[in-house]
């Protein structure tokens, strides 16, 4: 299902009967429970020690480790899956985890925001997927795990390299773009509550994009806010600009080649 412009899947995890609830976010190398649900599953942490990089408060959380032993979503079984048990700042829309990059590497990934489903496939299986009318655009893992694609933005000459983001539900730019002459004027008069996986920030400014677009894909009117993305850039290796998140994505089934460096996209709703 999709909530808040992310997608949530039911998975199973050591063999229990019960699913547990998880968004998908290609925005994380590595999966993560809230302590709630390291408590359900009787885990123990394995080993504490550092921080780790993320959005809200003061830009990081403490890395406390643990393993899930086995995770199930749908056919797939997948052993020993390393995770970050971390507090959950909001948990309004009560989700138990977030799956990461790490999980889902191994396979063809596909999200399709118009009929709400997810599936996994192993790259040489018979029923893997070929896309039709889908266009491909390159993608970047970064050093410290996140996918990177180029945006370009109107106003803006040069192209961007954005976060590909299913874990956000709204696009972000960062504090330096907000800041050139021909992005300031797009700023709306709202300010918003920003909840990330290392805190909560308060009066982050708001803005209307008229235009973005990813390879050949366009989107008008895309709602955005401004974030300090430093912290991020210290750990990715090159200069993120943004974040392409839920209300963009939404509009398109994406397959995620992690292999090949590369995401396609259909749309599922019409471009303007």
């Amino acid at each position: 299902s999709l909530i808040g412009n992310r997608p949530v899947i039911e998975l199973r995890i050591n063999e229990r009967d019960e699913p547990f609830r998880f968004v998908l976010d290609t925005g994380s190398g590595i999966s993560v429970i809230s302590e709630e649900t390291a408590a359900r599953l009787k885990m123990t942490p394995i080993t504490r020690g550092g921080f780790a990089k993320g959005i809200g408060g003061n830009g990081r959380f403490e890395i406390v480790y643990g393993f899930l032993r086995e995770v199930e979503v749908g056919e797939v079984k997948i052993r020993n899956v390393p995770v970050y048990i971390r507090k959950f700042h909001s948990n309004v829309t009560r989700v138990d985890g977030y799956i990461g990059l790490a999980l889902i590497s191994k396979f063809l990934t596909t999200i399709d925001y118009g009929d709400q489903t997810f599936s996994l496939t192993k790259k040489d299986s018979e029923g893997a997927i070929t896309v039709k009318n889908g266009i491909s655009v390159p993608l970047r893992l970064t050093s410290s795990g996140f996918l990177s694609g180029e945006v370009v933005l109107e106003g803006v000459e040069n192209p961007l390299n954005f976060i590909v983001d299913t874990g956000a539900s709204v696009s972000v730019i960062s504090d330096e773009v907000a800041s050139l002459e021909s992005v300031s004027s797009f700023e709306r008069g709202a300010r918003m509550r920003v909840i990330g996986a290392a805190g909560v920030t308060e009066d982050v400014p708001s803005y209307l994009l008229p235009k973005v677009s990813f390879g050949t894909h366009s989107r008008t009117s895309i709602a955005a806010i401004a974030l300090d993305l430093d912290m991020i850039n210290e750990a990715s290796g090159f200069e993120q600009a943004g974040i392409l998140g839920g209300n963009f994505l939404r509009n398109y089934r994406m397959t995620f080649d992690f292999k090949n460096s590369k995401v396609t996209f259909e749309p599922v709703v019409q471009e303007p």
